[in-house]
């Protein structure tokens, strides 16, 4: 069952009545109206969805449930506790440490570095097989 179906068979006046209002008049039983409503969608786009959607019969369970949780108290850190789990990295203050592979802030270019001068030295292996194919 698809979400058209779960509200034209929860809400079937208000589904009629969307129907109705985007031209679709002669409505015959509910998969019809089902989709009907998948048609008012892929025709209107996301502002019908946003309508149909406001249809369905457990939008304040699910907003509920998907709804951000507020913290109860506002965090505080000096930087030598241990932080809790649900931290974000930017309000962290040992975030600094995680901007790059070796966990430092300072030779972030090293990695870069040293990858070049492989490229450098592989250019110059080729080079000299093909020279000395070449005699």
């Amino acid at each position: 069952m698809n979400v058209y179906q779960y509200i034209s068979q929860n809400s079937p006046d208000e589904s009629y009545a969307i129907c109705q209002k985007y031209g679709y008049f002669e409505i015959a039983n509910l998969e019809e109206m089902s989709d009907t409503l998948a048609q008012i969608v892929a025709s209107q786009g996301e502002s019908a969805f946003k309508e149909i959607l406001t249809l369905h019969p457990d939008k304040e369970v699910i907003l509920e449930v998907y709804s951000p949780k507020p913290y109860s108290r506002p965090l505080q850190f000096t930087g030598d506790e241990n932080l809790p789990s649900n931290v974000s990295l930017e309000r962290n203050p040992l975030a600094q440490k995680y901007f790059n592979a070796e966990g430092e802030t300072q030779g972030g270019n090293k990695l870069v570095n040293q990858t070049n001068l492989y490229i450098l030295v592989g250019a110059m292996i080729v080079s000299l097989a093909i020279i000395s194919i070449k005699k």
